[in-house]
């Protein structure tokens, strides 16, 4: 699919570099642009004036086959009458349609057709619930679990009677990206589990749940009557969860300041006013807290945690889709202990407002964790995560510095590591492989470090091994150039074996190898056609 934005000034699917790209990539499948992207590289970028300009540069460079929008249908045949373009354009375009459509079988028989024998029997089923739910718990990342009167974690809850607080306390649709389509057969969500009714589930009918929203998700100011109704569910409760975060726009969520969709960008990355000031007031009853914070892109919760007495635990949900208040109240008493790490770098405002946003020169703003910014612009770290037990590691044979030819011509390396649950309970982990240049790496820029790999551990048990294996050789290794290359560059680099927990012991290992040989191009950027 090809964007709305332009790519070198050139909008995407007009753009010859995306036609380099599919044949570079051996790509035999369609292209079909992004809603009616099309139209918007005359009628917003003014690219070019007419639509026929457009369908006749996305057809003949660009080589997007499908417009899924109407502006081929309103502006193909003038712009072949006006030779902008041809049938042998529209012939290429309509073979990589048609080709997909014969691989599927839809034009073959319908009794031999199983997409056309699929029913509502085949939705929902157990087996799609628990793949559903078993990635809702392993998308949930554990931020902070701090000791709670010096004797255990706020986490996992141990009490019958909580408080659930905060805009999020009953969400159904909140868990759900905006444009997910219909997820329940009544077309509204009321299939969907919220954490309250899941929590409910898993503590019985002689527990004691009070909630109460306390805001809305976007207000600026707490009321006083939102206050007084929140420290009067908290009073009573053992423990308290703050529902935080904020909503993809769309419906009824308003587009402003803290709300993100599609056409529509965050100007702030902090949690709204009414947030800060409710979560600020209950933390200060003293009481064990966790946040859970319902977001795609990053937020800011930092809310002067430093300073705080009564340090909450903290959990990144995301928005975890429809068994994501199942996974949340299995992770919050412990029923699951399935965590994942940090897919991005969590920044704090204050960063944000020094930055442009629209500048994407990610070397020399210092973004992402590969360039990353300084330590006091950091919140939390991509892969960052933690567990409720405890991993041990242990790097299998002895590794000197180790050599591999740039080229790809070397036996592989082969690297292990035990991991040993040396913790209470059964839990997963995931351990993350990093590619660090050094200095003599004659590649300018150069990452600071460069993701390659990473492997999960799924419910090991406590006293339980579990050994894995990376076999690495240069084409795991690559860096990119200047020129956009994809290359295996000469000199020591340093390969890192870590879990982004820093409870581990230790917290991860490292490696030496040696890359020798010339400068060896993998990948070339594709080449676009003048």
């Amino acid at each position: 699919m090809c964007s709305y934005n332009s790519v070198n000034g050139v909008p995407t699917c007009l753009s010859s570099l995306q036609k380099a790209a599919r044949d570079s990539w051996g790509f035999d499948g369609y292209v079909t642009s992004d809603s009616d992207a099309i139209r918007d590289a005359y009628a917003s970028h003014k690219y070019v004036a007419t639509g026929e300009e457009a369908t006749c540069l996305a057809l003949k460079y660009g080589g997007c086959d499908i417009d899924s929008g109407n502006t081929y249908y309103d502006h193909l045949q003038a712009g072949i009458e006006q030779k902008l373009c041809n049938y042998s354009d529209v012939d290429r375009a309509l073979f990589n349609a048609f080709r997909v459509r014969f691989d599927l079988g839809l034009f073959d028989p319908v009794h031999n057709q199983k997409y056309f024998n699929l029913g509502e029997k085949d939705i929902g089923t157990d087996k799609s619930q628990h793949l559903n739910l078993d990635a809702a718990l392993k998308s949930l990342v554990l931020l902070a679990n701090p000791g709670y009167n010096s004797t255990s974690s706020v986490l996992p809850l141990q009490g019958r009677n909580p408080a659930i607080i905060g805009p999020h306390y009953n969400a159904t649709k909140d868990l759900i990206q905006v444009d997910t389509g219909r997820v329940c057969p009544s077309g509204t969500f009321d299939c969907v589990t919220s954490s309250l009714q899941a929590i409910q589930h898993i503590l019985g009918p002689t527990s004691n749940i009070n909630y109460e929203q306390g805001c809305n998700v976007t207000d600026t100011n707490l009321t006083d009557q939102g206050l007084k109704m929140s420290l009067a569910a908290a009073d009573g409760a053992d423990s308290i969860i703050l529902a935080l975060g904020i909503v993809s726009c769309g419906g009824k969520n308003p587009r402003n300041d803290f709300t993100e969709c599609e056409g529509h960008d965050r100007v702030r990355i902090d949690l709204p006013g009414a947030q800060k000031q409710l979560a600020r007031a209950v933390l200060k009853l003293g009481k064990p807290t966790v946040i859970v914070l319902l977001n795609a892109g990053g937020v800011d919760f930092d809310l002067g945690l430093a300073e705080q007495d009564n340090k909450p635990a903290v959990i990144e949900a995301f928005y975890p889709g429809q068994m994501g208040g199942i996974a949340i109240a299995q992770s919050l008493y412990g029923l699951q202990n399935r965590w994942g790490k940090m897919p991005y770098t969590i920044y704090r405002q204050e960063w944000a407002e020094k930055h442009d946003m629209l500048d994407f020169d990610i070397v020399e703003s210092r973004r992402t964790y590969r360039y990353p910014p300084f330590i006091s612009d950091v919140l939390i770290p991509f892969g960052y995560g933690l567990s409720y037990t405890t991993f041990k590691l242990t790097l299998l044979g002895h590794h000197d510095t180790d050599k591999l030819n740039t080229n790809g011509s070397s036996p592989d390396l082969l690297f292990s590591i035990k991991v040993t649950n040396i913790g209470k309970m059964v839990g997963d982990e995931v351990l993350q492989a990093y590619l660090y240049p050094n200095d003599n790496v004659n590649l300018n820029p150069k990452p600071a470090k460069s993701l390659f790999s990473f492997k999960r551990v799924n419910d090991l048990p406590p006293g339980h091994v579990s050994v894995l294996s990376f076999r690495v050789n240069a084409a795991d290794l690559l860096l990119v150039n200047a020129n956009g290359d994809r290359v295996s560059a000469p000199g020591d680099y340093v390969l890192g074996f870590e879990t982004g927990n820093p409870h581990n012991s230790p917290r991860g290992y490292s490696v030496g190898v040696k890359l020798v040989g010339d400068l060896h191009v993998y990948e070339p950027f594709p080449v676009a056609d003048e």
